[in-house]
């Protein structure tokens, strides 16, 4: 099967490195160059937040962390760094 384009996330201001669906998946993280996460409603891709993670190379990593109802982030990046996001802190 052939893979095709289904969507820019022209948000971020890097490329994007990883994406990860929550469990359930109606939200979407993305990491990028930039440093940043996004994360995004699935339905319509309506950006919900993006958070600024700390790191100082570029995020090739994100993961929703289990069995916290999509509360916390684990990302890691070229710095060598892994970082947990408390995403209730964020807002």
């Amino acid at each position: 099967a052939r893979l095709v384009l289904s969507h820019k996330l022209k948000e971020h201001r890097g490329c994007v490195n990883t994406v990860e669906y929550s469990q359930g998946g109606m939200l979407l993280a993305s990491a990028s160059d930039d440093t940043m996460v996004n994360i995004w409603r699935d339905a319509d891709l309506k950006r919900l937040a993006t958070v600024k993670t700390g790191h100082s190379g570029n995020i090739f990593c994100v993961r929703f962390v289990p069995y916290t109802q999509n509360t916390k982030l684990v990302t890691c990046a070229m710095d060598g760094q892994v970082r947990l996001c408390d995403l209730e802190r964020q807002g």
